[in-house]
């Protein structure tokens, strides 16, 4: 499914995630994050120091941060 949640388009440039509606976000080492909404006017970040490790789990930032936006655009 993906770390969102939900499956983006693709990614271009230097942003690893771009969804249809426009947001894009961009992973960095050990399980940074930065998601950008222009069209929700929303911008999130998790700062992290911890690698990825099988069997611990993956983050769950990203999709917090994907539901955040929304729920404070009122969708």
């Amino acid at each position: 499914m993906g770390a969102f949640n939900e499956f983006a388009m693709g990614n271009a440039y230097q942003f690893d995630y771009i969804f249809e509606d426009g947001a894009m976000a961009k992973s960095g080492n050990m399980n940074q994050m930065i998601y950008m909404d222009p069209k929700r006017d929303f911008a999130a970040i998790a700062l992290s120091s911890s690698p990825y490790h099988s069997g611990f789990g993956e983050t769950k930032a990203p999709a917090y941060m994907r539901l955040a936006a929304k729920a404070l655009a009122g969708e």
